[in-house]
């Protein structure tokens, strides 16, 4: 695998993808991130706020100067499109869990299976 694709995805845990969202949706400074990202910590969001500026998913907004920049994302059209990709993917792979346990239940079920008769001796 190339050093790139590597590099997102050590970057895009459950914390990181939460505020991948978080920007895509409305890019935001770290102070409001936090604000938004509700149980994470600040260390926490900082620290996956760099991960994801190292992989190059976002940066911080050129225009604005000084600290409490907003970060932005770098390609969000095409993040929009994986995060949507990751989504149904999720949902599809939730279906076939949930149809492999609909088989299981369907051999346990009494009415499908002839009764066990228990054994005394």
């Amino acid at each position: 695998m190339d050093s790139r694709t590597t590099q997102l995805l050590k970057a895009l845990d459950g914390d990181a993808f939460d505020l991948l969202v978080e920007i895509l949706a409305r890019p935001g400074t770290e102070k409001e991130l936090v604000e938004r990202a509700g149980t994470l910590l600040q260390p926490t969001v900082h620290k996956k706020l760099d991960r994801l500026a190292q992989a190059g998913l976002i940066r911080k907004d050129k225009g604005a100067g000084g600290r409490g920049q907003p970060w932005e994302m770098v390609a969000p059209e095409a993040t929009e499109t994986c995060v949507r990709a990751l989504l149904d993917l999720a949902d599809a792979l939730e279906t076939a869990d949930r149809e492999a346990r609909g088989d299981v239940r369907g051999r346990l079920d009494p009415r499908e299976q002839p009764r066990l008769r228990s054994v005394s001796g």
